[in-house]
């Protein structure tokens, strides 16, 4: 932790740090997916959550794409509130968030698995 105040940091302390947090995000989405998601399958019926999941995903998704730059994650959860307000899905705020954060999670997941594969450089040899 003194690392981190003191900006003393070496690459070995930051790697530790981000693994940390790597294992704390997993556990979130974790108890996200297997508890919340489900609860909220039981009180709205399966169909009507799994139609407004997806639709949360989508405007997760486009919300990414268009406010593409840190810090900008309220503008992100403001454009998902009013993409689904548009298309007349109605959940109370505390289930739109477990849901918006399902999804985000979900979405970081497979950034850092994508991010994590080697880039191939594929060479077509010329005749």
């Amino acid at each position: 932790m003194r690392c981190i105040l003191l900006g003393e940091c070496k690459m070995k302390d930051v790697l530790t740090i981000t693994n940390i947090f790597y294992v704390i995000l997993s556990c979130l989405s974790i108890l996200i997916v297997k508890i919340i998601i489900p609860l909220l399958k039981q009180k709205y019926g399966k169909e009507k959550i799994n139609n407004a999941l997806e639709v949360v995903k989508i405007a997760v998704n486009a919300a990414e794409q268009i406010y593409n730059k840190r810090g900008q994650g309220d503008l992100k959860k403001e454009y998902v509130i009013q993409y689904l307000k548009d298309k007349g899905i109605k959940i109370k705020d505390d289930e739109l968030d477990a849901m918006i954060e399902a999804c985000v999670l979900e979405l970081n997941k497979w950034k850092k698995e994508v991010e994590a594969q080697p880039i191939i450089n594929v060479v077509s040899k010329s005749e």
